[in-house]
């Protein structure tokens, strides 16, 4: 049973990151503020999922991922903090958030 207010709650959110036709290989995610990225990974072919803590009551702004495959150059130096690496079949995705 969840007790409290519900308009400022706690919970586990999932957001997709679609690879077919990313643009510059950078994604953005409209997520709310604060929010804390848990885990990633892939669970379908082209789609890397994040799975993030977040404050439901608290302002959404867009952040933005840099996604690498390895041995690919990784050419921003607005990078902030890696995420996390992911298995898409053949392919090895390391994501990165930047500014």
């Amino acid at each position: 049973m969840i007790t409290g207010n519900s308009a400022n709650m706690k919970t586990i959110y999932k957001y997709d990151i679609i690879l077919k036709g990313l643009k510059l290989d950078v994604a953005s995610i409209e997520m709310p503020q604060r929010a804390k990225i848990l885990y990633i990974d892939c669970q379908s072919t082209d789609v890397i999922s994040l799975w993030a803590e977040v404050e439901t009551s608290n302002k959404k702004i867009n952040r933005n991922f840099r996604i690498v495959g390895t041995g690919q150059r990784i050419a921003d130096a607005h990078l902030k903090e890696y995420i996390g690496t992911v298995l898409d079949r053949n392919c090895v995705w390391h994501v990165y958030e930047i500014d």
